[in-house]
């Protein structure tokens, strides 16, 4: 075997080992054959002599690595870590090779073996003295090696040596130390207290204290840095972002939060102090406006998105600069837009975003394409579908495609479409299921849409979506044992789904003489989910059934303020006009008529009673469970 052919062999199997060893301590540039050779690798180490003795002695060192290599591989895979250490320690001494050296380092703070970490650290420092990692690596060796001090002393210096904007190894530094025991913190600061003022010292104590949940200390110390750099986004961001918690921890009623004497106000004084005097901050402006987002104070977030894309606008030269500082800005005021129903406004914010070529542009596509459909824009909102081709939004698109190809063409294309569509996964099979049950309720083919909903459930058959779907299918055609069956099953499955104990309740209250049993589901329904009009709707129509009219109005009432609902308006009428108040129950149809002049079940009532002057017992309306599909199946 010539010395090319085992300096190939050396390269692959070094590549296998560190494979093998998980680089969660170093991280450590993966070589490349295309940017160096293994002979150019080797040179490194020991330049290549041409004389026949030095050839082969060469060769016998490079026998002896891939021998070494080989032993790593295979007592590695067969648990004999100490052993697969041992050749891997060999190995990395011979070669000198960053990647075997980080593959040991891992492999031996895996198992524990501290010192072998620090020597192996060590060596990597003399590769590569200005790798973050390998100090990191060094110092959390020296901690489990019980020398605190020096390991202290590292972290310090690495700090010290940062670049303000090099947040991310101030965070390692900060992690390293959360990790060790004792009073961390003050130790910390005990070595920083003679650098005077350091920004990125005092912000890794910062971020310190932040993982070790020091409340007061963290006020503390992010006040410290700012003070030494007022300047500087990160710091102001990480402060921001603790106000937030601290106003949600105080909405919220936590008790265990040190400094409580927090204002509501206190995050929007700081953050609009902070932008008057640094109003080109735009990271700072938008993870302030994420947060009005998450106070719904979506007029505020979108003034300050306005501001980030006039001033990225006007400060960048070039397209370029401008298009990565405005587009988050831009989906975000396109998202508030559709939010508030501004869809003009919307469109216009989403089209330049589409215009930068943005990472999330086929989500900006699905969102344009709603718009064109609430215009009946078909021809349109199908040119935004079929440009998706994100795993994430294809089905979604498809879904909505075959809506249009519904009405353009036929309901048939329109579920060939939808049987062509590639679904992955139980969760996009049964959202391609239940959207062809939708399609055909819609053209009144309830048949057809049991047959589906069924053949889901032979395939899914403890699916909560498809369980539901049917059971309320199956009340509507008048199946009640399989629609008891199904919600039964449901309940079992999710015990906590209060739309499950209404539908149950209120198909027994409506189509059988299970009244009580009908009671006890609907009254575990508002007990999960009190208020919700539409199980108020179900408790005042079994009170009706049960002949309690004070309570059969009280509730239906309730319902039908929490709720303009055209369906609860023609509960809440019937039940007046079955006591003789027949002005009051026109009065409450023809406002709900107005608004609702096509909706089935209040037309029906209408025209029922206005047949009969009075009615104790309400003729039933298989088209009432078109109000229970409306709602949400998941609580949570």
């Amino acid at each position: 075997m010539n010395l090319k052919t085992i300096q190939k062999i050396i390269y692959t199997v070094a590549s296998m080992v560190v494979a093998g060893c998980a680089t969660n301590v170093v991280e450590v540039e993966q070589q490349s054959p295309t940017k160096q050779s293994p002979e150019a690798q080797i040179a490194t180490v020991k330049p290549v002599q041409n004389t026949a003795t030095e050839t082969a002695i060469e060769t016998s060192i490079e026998a002896d690595l891939l021998f070494d290599l080989l032993v790593s591989s295979i007592a590695r895979q067969r648990g004999e870590y100490q052993v697969a250490l041992h050749s891997l320690i060999r190995a990395a001494y011979q070669s000198a090779d960053k990647r075997i050296i980080s593959a040991a380092i891992n492999l031996a703070t895996e198992i524990g073996e501290f010192q072998q970490v620090a020597d192996m650290a060590k060596l990597l420092n003399t590769i590569e003295p200005d790798k973050y990692q390998v100090t990191i690596a060094l110092a959390n060796a020296q901690f489990n090696l019980g020398e605190g001090d020096f390991a202290l002393d590292l972290l310090v210096e690495l700090a010290q040596k940062q670049a303000l904007e090099n947040g991310f190894v101030y965070q390692a530094i900060a992690l390293c130390l959360s990790k060790q025991t004792g009073d961390i913190l003050a130790a910390f600061e005990a070595k920083i207290t003679t650098l005077g003022n350091h920004a990125g010292v005092s912000f890794t104590a910062t971020l310190l204290a932040s993982m070790l949940d020091r409340d007061g200390d963290f006020i503390r110390l992010v006040e410290q840095t700012l003070a030494i750099d007022p300047s500087w986004e990160a710091a102001a961001m990480l402060k921001l972002t603790h106000l937030f918690a601290r106003q949600a921890a105080v909405v919220d009623g936590a008790a265990a939060v040190e400094n409580a004497a927090v204002e509501n106000n206190d995050l929007d004084v700081f953050a609009t102090t902070h932008l008057q005097t640094y109003p080109l901050h735009s990271d700072f402006r938008m993870q302030y406006a994420q947060i009005l987002i998450q106070n719904d104070e979506l007029d505020a977030a979108l003034a300050h998105l306005l501001i980030q894309i006039s001033q990225a606008s006007e400060a960048a030269s070039e397209a370029v600069v401008a298009d990565a500082v405005v587009a988050d800005a831009l989906f975000t005021a396109g998202a508030i837009y559709i939010d508030t129903n501004q869809p003009k406004q919307a469109k216009a914010m989403l089209l330049r975003y589409l215009n930068l070529n943005s990472h999330n542009q086929d989500q900006a596509r699905l969102f344009l394409a709603d718009l064109a459909l609430q215009e009946e824009q078909l021809d349109l909102a199908a040119k935004y579908l079929n440009a998706i081709t994100s795993p994430v939004q294809y089905t979604e698109a498809q879904i909505k495609l075959a809506r249009i190809i519904a009405k353009k063409d036929s309901i048939e294309a329109a579920l060939r479409h939808l049987a062509q569509i590639d679904a992955v996964g139980e969760d996009q099979s049964t959202r391609i299921i239940i959207e062809s049950d939708l399609l055909l309720r819609d053209y009144d083919l309830l048949e057809k849409s049991m047959a589906i909903l069924s053949d889901g459930l032979a395939r899914f058959p403890d699916n909560t979506d498809l369980l539901y779907s049917r059971g309320l299918l199956a009340a509507q055609l008048g199946l009640l044992d399989i629609h008891e069956r199904d919600i039964v099953k449901l309940i079992a499955l999710q015990p906590e789904n209060a739309h499950a104990y209404n539908a149950l309740g209120y198909t027994l209250a409506d189509k059988t003489d299970r009244l009580e049993e009908a009671m006890t589901f609907i009254s575990k329904a508002n007990q999960l989910l009190p208020d919700n009009p539409f199980i108020l709707d179900s408790l005042g129509w079994i009170h009706f059934r049960l002949g309690n009219i004070d309570e059969a109005l009280k509730y239906l009432r309730r319902a039908l303020d929490n709720r303009a609902d055209a369906e609860i308006a023609a509960h809440l009428g019937e039940v007046l006009w079955s006591v003789g108040m027949h002005k009051e129950a026109r009065k409450i149809w023809n406002q709900a008529s107005a608004q609702s002049p096509d909706n089935a079940v209040l037309k029906d009532t209408i025209e029922r009673l206005s047949q009969h002057k009075t009615s104790g017992a309400r003729l039933l309306q298989p088209s009432a469970y078109d109000r229970l599909q409306t709602l949400p199946l998941m609580l949570a």
